[in-house]
C-alpha cells in the first residue's frame, strides 16, 4: 500500500481517535491446518518452489523440539540465523513459548569470528544453534565454550573431526535434521566423542521411511 492509503496514529495527539475503537479481543478465527508461513527452497530439483508450512506442523515442531532438547527452564537463546531461513523459527518461538529471552546478534558480530566470540561471551545463553560452518569458524578462532552453551548444529553434513572438537567442549551437542518440506528439523541426535555422527530419531508425530533406489522400503539394518 502506498504511504496515502495508511492510517496514522499519533500516541501522544489522538487519545481522542483511539478511544473510539472497541477494547475487546478480536475474535480470532485461526484453526491449526491454516497456513502459517510459505517459504522457498529448490530442494534437490534446482527449481524454487514454495512450501506451505501449517500452524500445526510448526507447533507440533516447536513442542517436539523444547522436549527433545530439553528446553525448559532455559533463560536466553543466541539467534544468528537470517530471518528468511526456517530454522530461525526454533530460536525466535521456543524461548519466547518458555519466557526466555531472545537475542538476536547483529550480522557484522556473526561475520568476525572474535566478535562473535566476544558477544558470546557477553550475553552467556543458554542455547545457540548454527551451521556447521559457524561452529568451525567459532572453534578455528579459539572459541572453547567456557559459558556452557548448548550446541545445536544442522543445516550441512557435520564432519567428524569437528564433532569431536564440539563434544570436547560441550556435554551437550545436538545434531539436527530435516527438509523444508517436513518442517525444519525432524531428527534430533544428541552426540558425544565415542560414537559416530548420525542424523538420530524423528521427533513427535513424524517418520521416518528408508528406501533404497527404486523407492522401496528396505528393513530394519539395510543401508538405503
Amino acid at each position: 500500500a502506498n504511504r496515502e492509503d495508511l492510517s496514522v496514529f499519533m500516541l501522544d495527539r489522538d487519545w481522542s481517535v483511539i478511544s473510539d475503537y472497541p477494547t475487546n479481543t478480536p475474535e480470532s478465527i485461526l484453526c491449526p491446518s491454516h497456513l502459517a508461513y510459505v517459504i522457498y527452497t529448490s530442494g534437490s530439483t534446482g527449481k524454487p518452489k514454495g512450501v506451505l508450512v501449517s500452524h500445526v506442523s510448526l507447533l507440533n515442531f516447536i513442542l517436539s523440539m523444547v522436549d527433545r532438547l530439553e528446553m525448559k527452564g532455559i533463560k536466553s537463546f543466541l539467534s544468528v540465523t537470517t530471518f528468511t531461513f526456517d530454522i530461525f523459527y526454533l530460536e525466535l518461538f521456543s524461548p519466547l513459548l518458555l519466557g526466555a529471552k531472545v537475542i538476536v546478534l547483529d550480522s557484522n558480530s556473526i561475520r568476525d569470528g572474535d566478535h562473535f566470540i566476544s558477544a558470546i561471551a557477553d550475553y552467556s545463553p543458554d542455547f545457540m544453534q548454527a551451521t556447521p560452518s559457524t561452529w568451525q569458524m567459532l572453534v578455528d578462532h579459539g572459541w572453547d565454550n567456557r559459558e556452557g552453551v548448548t550446541i545445536l548444529t544442522g543445516g550441512e553434513a557435520l564432519k567428524e573431526s569437528l564433532k569431536n572438537r564440539l563434544t570436547t567442549i560441550s556435554n551437550r551437542v545436538w545434531n539436527l535434521y530435516g527438509p523444508t518440506e517436513t518442517t525444519i528439523w525432524v531428527t534430533a541426535q544428541q552426540l558425544d566423542f565415542l560414537s559416530s555422527v548420525t542424523i538420530g530419531m524423528p521427533v513427535s508425530n513424524t517418520s521416518l521411511y528408508i528406501l533404497n533406489d527404486q523407492e522401496h522400503l528396505l528393513p530394519i539394518g539395510v543401508v538405503g
